[in-house]
């Protein structure tokens, strides 16, 4: 089974929101986001996955990057060789005529949000990697905009 993900792409100040996790005694980056649950479409999926994950009420703007995750090809397979997942990366703004309020549910091993400057990217353990180069570009307007991204991690 194919199991499709709603994520957010947060843009504020020149900064861009990232979910700070901690396992293994490994901090990683994720974007806020997760599962698309049946009825529910991409950017109703974004909206509350951002609400749970960060507390922040956001506007969905349009879709910036789609990528597909087959974990057998790449450096978690074993973990779950079966698992298949297709990402769709909507750019949001937060919603500032709202406050943000706690969020009600945390990823299992997510430690804290960060806030993350353009430059600071690369130094950055994000995942999917590729976006640490495809987010500045697009920010800053340079090269070709490409909407797939492929099987990457």
């Amino acid at each position: 089974m194919i199991r499709n993900s709603a994520k957010a792409i947060i843009f504020h100040e020149g900064k861009i929101l990232f979910i700070k996790m901690l396992k293994d005694n490994k901090n990683y980056y994720i974007l806020p986001g997760g599962g698309q649950d049946k009825f529910e479409n991409l950017q109703e999926a974004v909206l509350r996955e951002c609400l749970e994950e960060t507390g922040y009420a956001v506007k969905v703007l349009d879709i910036l990057f789609v990528r597909d995750y087959i974990a057998k090809n790449h450096e978690f397979g074993l973990i779950d060789p079966g698992f298949h997942q297709v990402e769709f990366m909507f750019e949001c703004r937060i919603d500032s005529s709202i406050d943000q309020v706690q969020a009600t549910m945390r990823d299992l091993h997510q430690i804290d949000l960060e806030w993350v400057a353009l430059n600071e990217l690369r130094s950055k353990n994000i995942y999917p990697k590729i976006l640490r180069e495809k987010i500045p570009l697009y920010y800053e307007g340079k090269g070709a905009r490409v909407i797939y991204l492929g099987d990457v991690n």
